[in-house]
């Protein structure tokens, strides 16, 4: 019988994390595919490669410029010619410290409303099965304004996602980093 491998992440700078596995620590086998500073009314992330067997995709203090907002990450099959904005395929949920919410929210990370002007988003997700086939998996954890939320969407598209777009409900982005990793 083969051993299970665990495998968690956690960020070391904006632009490195390290890999945790039942057999030790490592930062190799991980690539940087995008960094940078959330600005304007989103940013969009195109030619993500299919050689990864997952995406990392870091936000830190998020903030959109007004309140009551909700970050989403939409996918694009086609490169970055348009972006999948249909809630239906996008269905999961996501876990406050109250209750479980069923969510079919545009979005590969399914949020909580940041509430008030000035409130941040900080977390991951991790894209698995983003390379096409019978549905990419996005599932992760993060701190939204005063919710600490779990989530996970499962993307119904068959097609790769070769590109992301970060972005406000609605609005600019006010501020915050984001980094999306390949993990070989």
């Amino acid at each position: 019988a083969s051993a299970v491998t665990y495998v968690h992440y956690r960020v070391l700078t904006a632009t490195k994390i390290e890999l945790w596995t039942n057999s030790g620590t490592s930062s190799s086998g991980i690539t940087t595919i995008a960094s940078g500073t959330l600005s304007g009314s989103g940013i969009t992330i195109t030619s993500i490669p299919a050689t990864y067997t997952q995406l990392v995709l870091f936000l830190n203090n998020a903030e959109p410029n007004t309140g009551s907002q909700t970050v989403l990450v939409q996918a694009s099959t086609n490169n970055g010619s348009s972006y999948d904005s249909s809630s239906s395929n996008y269905t999961g949920y996501y876990i406050t410290a109250t209750n479980p919410t069923h969510v079919s929210t545009a979005s590969l990370m399914p949020s909580a409303s940041l509430g008030v002007s000035g409130g941040t988003l900080s977390g991951s997700i991790i894209i698995s099965g983003y390379q096409g086939g019978p549905h990419a998996i996005a599932q992760g954890q993060y701190a939204a304004g005063s919710n600490v939320v779990a989530c996970q969407v499962r993307y119904r598209s068959t097609s790769a996602i070769n590109a992301l777009r970060i972005m406000p409900s609605s609005g600019n982005w006010g501020g915050g980093t984001y980094a999306l990793y390949g993990v070989a």
